[in-house]
């Protein structure tokens, strides 16, 4: 049996009590939204996140993974697990060729059909435009013919190396109570745990909130806190594309 305090770490200054104001899901998942957080590198987001929350958490503590374990009524039974991953779809440089364009690998499912065009932003605040080889058509593209262009002549003027890692950048846009953006079906699924924190007053049961990463990279992050926390039951928020 794994401890269930094993390997965390407490959040600075989750034990004040930090006023936050009331907003809407809506404005709520656009702010959230407007963090950078690619797979591995969601510090920012559990940031934002944890100063949003601490009021509502008995304890606030960080994984060696970088999950944020936020826990209520801790102690109570039985124990539940509610997760939604911190990070979002993004793209690792792995390469820089002479004329200085950057090759990539995706981190997470990506569509080469509506990647071209796309503005990627790295954590530096650089941005690149991704384009395709040739116009190869829909049912010839793919991520392997496509890179990015920073607007350079040549690899020692590339503002980019092999290893740094960027995320799709797309202005997000409000249809009546629909909010359109790269990110924002990750960004939700926070906003859902972060309301129902908000709402749950004092249940009988330990609820423990998961705000995991690597979401997008195998999930590997939500696996290792089940196993620190060791809930018995879980239920994992999440979003995918509606066709409606």
């Amino acid at each position: 049996m794994v401890k269930r305090s094993r390997g965390l770490s407490k959040v600075q200054g989750s034990g004040r009590r930090v006023p936050t104001k009331e907003r809407s899901n809506e404005e709520l998942i656009d702010e959230l939204a407007g963090v950078w957080g690619p797979p591995g590198r969601e510090d920012a987001v559990r940031r934002r996140i944890a100063r949003e929350i601490s009021n509502h958490a008995d304890r606030l503590e960080t994984s060696p993974l970088g999950a944020l374990h936020a826990v209520t009524h801790a102690g109570g039974a039985p124990r539940i697990m509610v997760s939604a991953h911190m990070d979002e779809v993004a793209m690792i440089v792995s390469h820089v060729d002479p004329a200085g364009f950057a090759r990539f690998t995706p981190l997470g499912s990506m569509d080469a059909t509506e990647l071209v065009g796309q503005a990627v932003g790295f954590a530096e605040g650089v941005v690149g435009v991704v384009r395709a080889e040739a116009d190869l058509g829909d049912d010839k593209l793919s991520v392997d013919g496509l890179f990015l262009d920073f607007g350079v002549t040549s690899r020692d003027d590339s503002p980019v190396k092999t290893g740094d890692v960027g995320c799709l950048q797309s202005s997000r846009r409000l249809f009546g109570r629909r909010l359109v953006g790269w990110n924002a079906g990750s960004r939700s699924g926070l906003a859902v745990l972060m309301q129902v924190m908000r709402g749950l007053g004092r249940p009988a049961a330990e609820v423990q909130f998961v705000f995991s990463v690597q979401g997008e990279f195998g999930g590997d992050g939500g696996k290792t806190s089940a196993a620190m926390l060791d809930p018995e039951a879980a239920v994992i928020v999440s979003a995918t594309r509606a066709g409606d």
